[in-house]
């Protein structure tokens, strides 16, 4: 409990982007997972918002492309967690953040001492306030900078989805600077082919020894049936192989088709932000300076702006959500 105490009192971010091998501090790991948690939830709230009094399947594929970058985001908090903690990663976290959103509340500035020198922050921050707009300059400055352009982009299709029921998915939307992946290559064995039986082999009923009449006619007949075979078998060989030629340039055929839709949607959807770049420009701006409000916004009040309270019982709505 001793070692959970002094590292709850810690706190922490993403390494400097300079020495991304080097192991982050227990404090920096503790810190950046409790940012990168609030930052998780204004996302989910922005698109809840956003798809507010929205067709039924445009809400629909906004909460699907969230959930899943959602799901995503506290998978990637969660490991980095365990990586540092182990086991007891959610009962560290949980004592940290309820102890963090204490002191912050309370501008306790013996924590943020402690936290300081845990931190290795020169000069040190000397206010809650600074320590936030620290990290939000050093540590999330390239977040905020991609959860702007992501919030603006799906803002944006939103509109253009609501307007246009041929519009691309919201899927599609967002990958449309995405290279296409490169046609799949057909199977060189079909499955039916491979499935041909076997002709078996036929061996001659001759026998060694002195050849009579019935012999030397029992060689010839044994010799036909081996003839006979032989090009039964490769006729069905040919036919397998002409079978399989065909498979393969029907599913090469599919697939360059596929292929070929998936790039002209592409391109209508390029074509669509080409027209909206200008106000989509804005819309990321507005929503990066929202989420850096966000990263800097010191909790003064009764709440954080991510949970109902502050102390054990936020801490342990916190880790919940990660861990769940």
């Amino acid at each position: 409990m001793k070692r959970i105490v002094a590292i709850a009192l810690l706190a922490g971010t993403v390494m400097a982007a300079d020495v991304p091998r080097a192991p982050a501090p227990d404090a920096v790991v503790l810190l950046q997972s409790y940012y990168r948690f609030t930052f998780v939830k204004e996302v989910q709230r922005g698109a809840q918002t956003l798809a507010e009094g929205r067709r039924e399947d445009v809400r629909g594929q906004v909460d699907r492309v969230v959930s899943r970058w959602v799901a995503g985001e506290k998978e990637s908090i969660r490991a980095s967690l365990q990586e540092s903690f182990g086991a007891r990663a959610k009962e560290v976290f949980a004592f940290f953040v309820g102890r963090y959103t204490e002191a912050e509340q309370k501008g306790d500035g013996a924590y943020l001492n402690a936290l300081n020198a845990q931190l290795g922050l020169k000069p040190a921050p000397a206010s809650y306030a600074a320590l936030r707009q620290y990290a939000s300059d050093a540590w999330q400055k390239e977040r905020i900078a991609a959860l702007g352009a992501m919030m603006g982009n799906i803002q944006t299709w939103v509109g253009l989805a609501e307007a246009d029921r041929k519009a691309p998915t919201l899927e599609t939307w967002l990958a449309r600077d995405t290279p296409a992946a490169p046609a799949a290559r057909p199977a060189k064995v079909s499955p039916l082919a491979a499935a041909e039986p076997a002709m078996p082999d036929f061996s001659s009923d001759a026998t060694s020894g002195a050849v009579n009449v019935l012999d030397a006619y029992g060689a010839r007949r044994a010799e036909r049936r081996e003839s006979a075979a032989a090009e039964a078998q490769a006729a069905m060989k040919q036919v397998a192989e002409e079978r399989r030629a065909a498979e393969e340039a029907e599913a090469s055929a599919r697939s360059a088709a596929a292929q070929r839709e998936a790039e002209a949607v592409k391109a209508y959807a390029q074509k669509l932000a080409d027209t909206e770049k200008e106000a989509m420009e804005q819309r990321q701006n507005t929503w990066s300076a929202r989420f850096k409000r966000l990263g800097v916004a010191v909790i003064t009040g009764g709440a954080t702006a991510v949970t109902s309270g502050i102390g054990a019982g936020a801490g342990a709505a916190v880790a919940e959500t990660i861990f769940d």
